[in-house]
């Protein structure tokens, strides 16, 4: 019988359900790290769970930047690569 992954180690989003009683979960990398979230994962949500809401940053999932505007509503798929860069002022 196949042994599923914990709460923690799925990294569950906020308030989405984990890969117990029939969920679902995706393999993305973030950063180049695999991390394990739920199928239905949205890009602000990734950010809240990842604790960095609120900060200047730029998304980009498979070489292309997902605008803020779509962070609600824009849910990831098995095998995404996303990068997440902080932007950082200067003069």
């Amino acid at each position: 019988m196949a042994e599923f992954p914990t709460g923690k180690e799925l990294g569950s989003c906020p308030g989405l359900a984990v890969l117990i009683n029939k969920e679902f979960f995706l393999k993305i990398f973030v950063n180049g790290e695999l991390k394990q979230v739920a199928d239905n994962c949205s890009v602000q949500e990734l950010l809240a769970e990842m604790e960095i809401v609120g900060q200047r940053l730029a998304v980009e999932v498979n070489e292309e930047i997902v605008s803020k505007s779509r962070h609600a509503e824009y849910s990831f798929s098995e095998g995404d690569k996303i990068e997440i860069v902080h932007a950082i002022g200067g003069g």
